[in-house]
């Protein structure tokens, strides 16, 4: 692979965790890199953090920014990228001392993946890819085996020119998964694909400080079409493909899952969207004799509409009851 990486950083309120993932950074084994720290408008000791580490290394690059979320920050490092390739880091996470190194001595291509280490208070897992190198259509096959794996931009290297040439950005007006949305997007423009089997990148997850976030019921439909966009251009607008049913069936998933979260957020023309959305899934998935969980998906739309009724039915006791009163 060419030498030099963009690493970009995007942070916000992270000073529990970003010392380290700095130091994770800043001892790789290869050191042919810039580091971009985008500090995403931080209101604790993160900015004081980032101008430390700047004058300890010049591969540094410090941006104070206004905070407008995660996908600005991306890209707003990018713009700046000088690298032959990017690669996304979560200021939360960390990564082993031969990350890096991984990438470069892997063949080369537009995209090269490796796995991880999730890390969940004690608990680890190891994500290891299979290795294969693929160009074209052929990518497909390698793609629908790690599915769920392109939701998140981290431990993959980007080729720089691509992203550039063709102005791929992270959606900013999108609110939930936008990730995929932009991996999605790379792919279509890209041409090669390499899997490694390392997996040295630490994704942390902590619940300790997490708020629930509820999302606008109009945003999760137009993360929907979006993703359905995306998908049918990378698959050249064949809904035959392997890959788009194996992704469309992991949406459906994820988008049912928001939709059982926020279902009593919806305006009723939101909802008659969502009822038609999951019926036609349902279609699909029957028509290409996709059996996993079909009975479910078959129920949902409908489970839906009881819960409405139920809702409708002791709201009206509740308002009658409360009218006997006076």
């Amino acid at each position: 692979m060419k030498s030099k990486f963009s690493i970009i950083v995007p942070i916000y309120n992270s000073e529990k965790y970003l010392e380290n993932c700095i130091k994770s950074i800043l001892v790789q084994t290869y050191s042919n890199f810039e580091l971009l720290l985008i500090n995403d408008g931080s209101t604790d000791n993160s900015k004081k953090i980032c101008e430390t580490y700047k004058e300890l290394d010049s591969r540094i690059k410090v941006f104070h920014i206004n905070n407008q979320g995660v996908s600005h920050a991306r890209n707003y490092g990018i713009q700046y990228a000088n690298g032959e390739y990017i690669c996304f880091i979560d200021s939360d996470d960390t990564i082993n001392r031969r990350w890096l190194e991984n990438f470069h001595q892997a063949p080369s291509a537009d995209m090269v993946i490796q796995g991880c280490r999730i890390i969940e208070k004690d608990v680890s897992k190891n994500i290891i890819l299979e290795p294969s190198y693929t160009i074209g259509n052929e990518r497909f096959d390698v793609l629908c085996k790690i599915g769920t794996y392109l939701n998140n931009p981290w431990s993959k290297c980007y080729s720089t020119e691509i992203i550039k040439k063709n102005t791929l950005r992270f959606p900013e007006k999108c609110s939930l998964n936008e990730d995929l949305i932009f991996v999605l997007n790379f792919l279509e423009k890209s041409e090669s694909l390499c899997t490694i089997k390392e997996y040295d990148y630490n994704y942390r997850i902590d619940n300790s400080h997490l708020t629930k976030k509820f999302y606008n019921p109009t945003d999760i439909l137009d993360w929907k079409k979006q993703v359905q966009n995306s998908l049918l251009k990378l698959c050249q607008n064949n809904k035959e493909c392997e890959l788009y049913r194996t992704m469309t069936s992991n949406e459906f998933a994820i988008f049912t899952w928001y939709v059982i979260q926020f279902h009593h957020q919806t305006r009723y023309c939101d909802r008659k969207e969502i009822y038609s959305f999951l019926k036609s899934v349902y279609q699909y998935i029957n028509l290409c004799k996709l059996e996993k969980n079909r009975f479910v998906f078959f129920l949902l739309p409908f489970s839906f509409r009881v819960l409405d009724i139920a809702v409708f039915i002791l709201n009206k006791f509740y308002l009658l009851k409360k009218s006997c009163r006076k």
